[in-house]
């Protein structure tokens, strides 16, 4: 990586400065288990390979604006500054992304109150190890809530469920929108004093996570594609209950977002 930081030329509030970057890596997973472990062959050890590999390129740029200084004695503002910045990545498997972030940081009243905020775009690409992971099958005793709710069955009674784990080269990235703000108070009658308060709100879209089976088998309505089951039986169908679970895939996934 590479980086350079200095003031670009003079404004009527103070020193406009500016911030560059670029960076590059390279990243690579390589994890393998002999054929004998993968096939299943060993007792509770389940286990699977991983290989996977990707280059990333990303630059940013960054300013500092003085918009308002105590000299130009503007009544109400006194001090006022911002922040403005935007990075940009490029995925050799995920595609490119361009993230924009402005901040204000705002002085009323001098050496007194700082009332800051700022708003930014966030992204991440799923780590390797989501991605690139192979799969896995195993076994696992696991209560079909659907189906007992229906038959009377004992709320105790699980049977034996096959268990689809591991990466998901199907995943996309996560997003996310970022706002803060806040206050910062230095009573200059109580030298070393300071009073802070901040307010975040951060929204992650396209989360990444792997569930638990029994979570996604309770609650298969939200989790479409994840439950797959045997085609219902005659005796199935008049009860009106869905076939046995084949099988429940708690792979990587995409599940929605987080605040």
């Amino acid at each position: 990586d590479v980086k350079l930081d200095g003031p670009l030329f003079k404004l009527p509030a103070g020193q406009l400065a500016a911030a560059v970057g670029l960076e590059y890596r390279y990243e690579e997973l390589d994890d393998h288990f002999d054929p004998f472990a993968t096939s299943g062959n060993v007792i509770d050890l389940n286990s699977t390979s991983a290989n996977g590999h990707r280059n990333v390129v990303g630059g940013f740029a960054e300013l500092y604006v003085p918009i308002i200084s105590p000299e130009m004695e503007i009544p109400g503002i006194n001090h006022l500054e911002a922040q403005v910045a935007v990075r940009g990545d490029g995925y050799s498997d995920f595609g490119s992304t361009i993230n924009p972030k402005v901040g204000l940081a705002w002085r009323p009243i001098p050496d007194w109150l700082l009332v800051r905020a700022s708003y930014s775009t966030g992204f991440r690409a799923p780590s390797l190890v989501q991605s690139s992971t192979g799969s896995l099958t195993f076994s696992q005793d696991l209560q079909d809530t659907t189906r007992f709710k229906v038959t009377g069955a004992p709320e105790d009674e699980s049977s034996s469920i096959q268990i689809l784990s591991g990466g998901n080269p199907n995943l996309t990235a996560e997003e996310s929108d970022n706002f803060s703000t806040g206050f910062v108070l230095t009573p200059p009658m109580l030298p070393g004093l300071t009073l802070s308060a901040d307010f975040f709100r951060i929204k992650v879209e396209n989360s990444v996570a792997s569930l638990d089976p029994q979570f996604i088998l309770d609650n298969e309505k939200d989790f479409p594609g994840l439950v797959v089951r045997a085609p219902a039986s005659v005796s199935d169908q008049a009860l009106g209950i869905p076939g046995q679970v084949f099988l429940v895939n708690t792979q990587f996934q995409n599940l929605g977002f987080v605040i």
